[in-house]
């Protein structure tokens, strides 16, 4: 038949009467009844985890992401933010120029010229972040935005205000100030903690970065404090570090900060699938869908966010990988099978119009490595300690217990998180001198490689 004789046929009266106007309005009733279902289904399923997580005390709604009352002088964020505007503007830091250098001593005359500049001008911005370390509440935020997209306000500058602490700390050990060196890495510290207050992902992977910052730099300026007894500031000093060894092994915020900003994650994203699934009633049963499969996955998202090692927060994102072949099989039948078959794998995601999803994991194990540099760095200046007082390497980092350290850290990459490795190479520095390494073991059953380091090394 030719498209116009079809035509033809659709344009006449008689098709349009009798059984076959009644086989389409039955035709519509039951695609509307199976709309109807389906979605009823799925709004069921997405309502019965929200109960669920609101029973655990769960925030589950906009409503529920609170931030507290505080006046700019109870805030350390805002005293930070401050700090940042206090700056004297066109003064670079070395961390903020273009001067390209070594991340270790000897930096050369241009990068002392550009640190000491920056030190002098900019006297007013550090002596408020050392104000703002004495505030413990923060508030990044007056109210929770489900927008993600949505800039932080304040965020960045207080990212670069950490810059110019990381330079001052150096600047100030270089220039014989170890007290107030070791005091701008405990300021560093606290802008992390501030920072980690709020519940979002960007607010912490900035914490993160400032902790790994700060960490670096601390085990940078420790060979050159001075811890030995002799020293006429050397009780200041060792206060000081002890003080920092307490910070960095005060982790009580670290997991809670990640949980709580999943929890505003999956928030958001449920705002955001609903609003958009409100414009495609036809489909917006998909939306629901798949946010139902995402709060049923969330419990593994948060055991592996307060997991003791990486190894148990794998074995739970590992357990997603099941739940969502299972989400498949159980809302999709068919697609359950052909998932069976791999034949989803050459699909296009038609169920995934409204959410891909998140990879949380990468948040979570950043999480783990920020754990792993916090307790390095601590380990590696209480070295410092026992080697100031007894003129040598510890044999076997328990030699640190309970003099310096309360305990050996574990190593959060090892399944009950051992305590970390340890190893003292001897000759290998170019002086011949000893070089002690502080290690996490992934697996290999010689991880340390004595070949590998012949330059100043303070990563790990």
């Amino acid at each position: 038949m030719s498209d116009v004789a079809a035509n033809d046929t659709f344009r006449h009266p008689s098709f349009w009467t009798g059984g076959t106007l009644r086989s389409f309005a039955a035709a519509l009733l039951v695609l509307l009844a199976a709309r109807l279902a389906w979605g009823w289904h799925f709004a069921a399923k997405v309502r019965a985890h929200v109960d669920a997580s609101r029973a655990r005390g769960e925030p589950v709604s906009v409503a529920d992401v609170k931030f507290p009352d505080l006046p700019d002088s109870d805030n350390a964020f805002a005293i930070f933010v401050n700090a940042y505007a206090a700056r004297a503007a066109g003064v670079d830091s070395p961390r903020s120029s273009v001067l390209e250098y070594a991340d270790y001593p000897p930096y050369g005359p241009e990068w002392v010229q550009l640190a000491e500049r920056s030190e002098a001008m900019n006297a007013k911005a550090f002596a408020l972040a050392r104000k703002a370390r004495a505030v413990p509440g923060a508030r990044v935020r007056a109210k929770f935005d489900a927008d993600l997209r949505a800039p932080i306000k304040g965020l960045n500058d207080v990212r670069l205000l950490a810059e110019r602490l990381n330079d001052g700390a150096q600047f100030m050990e270089l220039r014989g100030d170890h007290v107030e060196a070791v005091g701008r890495l405990r300021d560093m510290l606290h802008v992390a903690r501030a920072v980690r207050q709020d519940p979002s992902l960007a607010c912490q992977a900035v914490a993160a970065g400032v902790d790994e910052s700060a960490c670096y730099r601390a085990r940078v300026i420790g060979p050159g404090l001075r811890l030995r007894p002799a020293d006429p500031r050397a009780a200041q000093v060792r206060a000081a570090v002890n003080e920092l060894i307490s910070d960095l092994l005060d982790e009580r915020a670290l997991a809670d900060g990640l949980a709580r900003a999943l929890y505003a994650d999956r928030i958001a994203l449920t705002e955001q699938v609903r609003r958009s699934g409100a414009e495609r009633w036809a489909i917006r049963p998909l939306a629901e869908s798949q946010i139902a499969h995402e709060w049923a996955a969330f419990p593994s998202w948060i055991d592996a966010a307060r997991a003791r090692d990486w190894p148990a927060a794998k074995a739970s994102i590992d357990r997603l990988l099941v739940a969502s072949r299972n989400h498949v099989a159980e809302d999709r039948p068919l697609l359950g099978w052909l998932a069976g078959t791999g034949v989803t794998d050459r699909l296009s995601r038609y169920s995934r119009w409204f959410w891909e999803g998140v990879p949380y994991d990468r948040a979570i194990e950043k999480g783990f490595r920020t754990i792993a540099e916090r307790r390095v760095t601590a380990v590696l200046l209480a070295m410092q300690l026992f080697r100031a007082d007894r003129d040598r390497w510890p044999a076997r980092l328990d030699e640190l217990v309970p003099a310096y350290l309360n305990g050996v850290p574990g190593d959060p990459f090892r399944a009950g998180a051992p305590p970390v490795g340890y190893v003292v190479l001897p000759k290998a520095l170019r002086n011949g001198g000893d070089r002690p390494l502080v290690y996490f073991d992934h697996g290999s059953a010689d991880p340390v490689d004595p070949r590998a380091w012949r330059e100043p090394m303070y990563d790990w």
